[in-house]
């Protein structure tokens, strides 16, 4: 949670300072490659996955994802 606050007070901290001394459009690429560079360093240091079996079938792993949710119905 405080990453997801700390990065649109960020966004909006930097793209204002920024599109002060250029125009908006390099403000946004500016934002588009901290983004990337954040994805990146998220990529490398999250440990990796363990047990990791990819699905064998698109569709049967999405009711499975939505299975949980289409279970718990209001009586």
């Amino acid at each position: 949670m405080g990453g997801t606050v700390f990065g649109g007070f960020l966004g909006r901290f930097l793209h204002r300072h920024h599109r002060r001394a250029r125009n908006w459009h390099a403000a946004f690429i500016v934002l588009g490659v901290l983004d990337l560079l954040g994805a990146l360093a998220v990529r490398q240091w999250l440990p990796p996955a363990t047990h990791f079996v990819p699905a064998q079938h698109v569709f049967k792993s999405l009711r499975d994802t939505w299975g949980p949710f289409a279970e718990t119905r209001a009586c």
